[in-house]
C-alpha cells in the first residue's frame, strides 16, 4: 500500500477516517506515507509483509485484528516485477516467489488468520 492504485485508494478514503492497515514490502516507503496518513486523522497500522510468504500474511491479518477487532475492506493489490528474461535467470526459485506473489498472495491474505 505504498504506491500506486492502492496509495491513492488510501488517499480517497482518508474523509472518512478509515483505519488502514499498510502491508508492503517497502517499508521505509509506506511509513512515510503512513505519516502523511496520521495527519490527515487516519488511524494507520504498518506491517512489513510480503504477502508470497503465507506466515507473513497470517502475522499481518493477525495483527490488523489485534488492533482493529475486524476487518471491513480488503484490498489485494499487490505485485512485484522481474526485469530479465526467462533465458538469462539462473535461479528459478525466483519464478516461485513471483507467483507465490502475484497468484497466491490474494489467498493468503484473504484466508489466513
Amino acid at each position: 500500500m505504498s504506491a500506486g492504485f492502492s496509495k491513492a485508494l488510501s488517499y480517497a478514503t482518508a474523509p472518512q477516517s478509515p483505519k488502514l492497515v499498510l502491508a508492503a514490502r517497502d517499508s521505509p516507503r509506506f511509513e512515510a506515507v503512513a505519516e502523511i496518513w496520521e495527519g490527515l486523522a487516519v488511524t494507520t497500522l504498518v506491517m512489513p509483509t510480503d504477502v508470497g510468504d503465507p506466515r507473513a500474511c497470517a502475522e499481518a491479518v493477525q495483527s490488523a485484528f489485534a488492533k482493529f477487532s475486524t476487518i471491513d475492506v480488503l484490498v489485494n493489490n499487490a505485485g512485484m516485477l522481474m526485469w530479465a528474461t526467462v533465458e538469462d535467470v539462473q535461479d528459478v526459485s525466483r519464478f516461485q516467489h513471483l507467483m507465490n506473489v502475484h497468484a497466491k498472495g490474494s489467498v493468503y491474505c484473504t484466508k489466513l488468520p
